[in-house]
């Protein structure tokens, strides 16, 4: 009942100090921002950004070459030096998406 009361009321618009305590989404949280990028049909190795059109990337923390993981698998490879990760950290990748694909997969 007290929500159809609430239907009624004007909307007011939010003071300084509450909008220091208002929080943006991620783009985790927007379907479709994400595009995968597959090198092959079981291999992940980065994701197309469509909000900010970037090309994002995890390299490998030994020799910063693309790692690739595979569906069903939560570790990460690096074939160029053979290291294995769990979580790497994405950065943007300034060249071509084939180039990426090219790389991230011996």
């Amino acid at each position: 009942m007290a929500d159809a009361e609430n239907e009624n009321l004007p909307v007011q618009p939010l003071q300084d100090e509450e909008l220091a305590d208002v929080a943006g989404g991620t783009i985790d949280s927007i379907p479709g921002a994400k595009t995968p990028i597959y090198g092959t049909t079981w291999s992940y190795c980065g994701y197309y950004n469509e909000l900010t059109y970037e090309i994002y990337y995890y390299p490998c923390s030994k020799c910063h070459t693309p790692m690739y993981t595979q569906k069903f698998n939560p570790v990460w490879v690096c074939d160029c030096c053979g290291n294995k990760e769990f979580s790497p950290v994405a950065e943007v990748w300034t060249k071509s998406r084939e180039q990426l694909i090219s790389d991230a997969l011996y």
